[in-house]
């Protein structure tokens, strides 16, 4: 079957080259200075507005996929930069979204990036976290999104990279890289297919 542009639904390269012209950069990532630093180094593609915005909705909600193998391998190239000053990564981990929207959905799109990055990276992909809080993110505001929490379901070490959808206020990202970091994980690189400012 030929793949579709998940923005535009032209035949061809998913997302097209004039979809992916559109996309805006992602916004730097600033931690606050009471922020603990759970994350080495955080990474987006793009921002979540516009075409980046539907590019990620179409693969959430509406379980367009033709995107995810050419969006995975950006994601991990930038992930490659990043791992660079820290060494080499030892593993793929992802930030899981609830049960409820997981079974709703019939997957959890973090796990399906995370597999296409790690494939890029040569690195195992292994699931690693489950929420302690079941309560979706979408539509919250930041102190809801502050009470995000994740578990470790076995223990782990080295470098890993961790992957999420969309980081927003970056509440989740830094709530599963502290359960990491208190797991064992020597250093932690999030990573996003979009960031909001």
């Amino acid at each position: 079957m030929p793949t579709q542009c998940p923005v535009c639904r032209s035949v061809g390269d998913a997302p097209c080259r004039r979809c992916v012209a559109q996309l805006a950069a992602a916004p730097e990532w600033r931690q606050g200075p009471l922020d603990h630093r759970e994350l080495d180094a955080v990474v987006a593609l793009f921002a979540y507005e516009g075409v980046g915005a539907k590019l990620v909705t179409s693969l959430k909600y509406d379980n367009h996929r033709d995107a995810l193998a050419a969006l995975g391998v950006a994601l991990g190239k930038v992930v490659s930069v990043a791992a660079a000053e820290l060494g080499p990564v030892d593993r793929v981990v992802w930030v899981p979204t609830t049960r409820r929207r997981a079974g709703r959905r019939g997957f959890d799109q973090a796990e399906l990036l995370a597999g296409v990055v790690a494939r890029h990276l040569r690195r195992p992909c292994r699931r690693l976290l489950v929420r302690a809080t079941q309560t979706s993110q979408t539509g919250h505001g930041r102190c809801e999104r502050a009470m995000v929490e994740f578990e470790v379901i076995r223990p782990t070490d080295g470098r890993i990279v961790l992957v999420d959808d969309v980081r927003t206020t970056g509440a989740s990202l830094r709530a599963a890289a502290g359960a990491l970091r208190v797991a064992g994980a020597e250093s932690v690189i999030g990573a996003t297919l979009a960031a909001r400012g």
